[in-house]
């Protein structure tokens, strides 16, 4: 059996996370891409 968790950081990168002034601007979609992928990967790679 393997387990996988992954977290979420916002509150320590995003003050404005989850409220009303949480919006798209300051999000970096270059390495959120790239870390969508590497995740993607990884789940091929343990689905194999």
């Amino acid at each position: 059996m393997t387990t996988l968790l992954l977290t979420d950081t916002a509150k320590l990168r995003q003050p404005n996370s989850g409220t009303a002034h949480d919006l798209p601007e300051p999000l970096d979609f270059v390495n959120f891409t790239e870390a969508v992928r590497g995740i993607g990967g990884m789940l091929e790679s343990l689905a194999q």
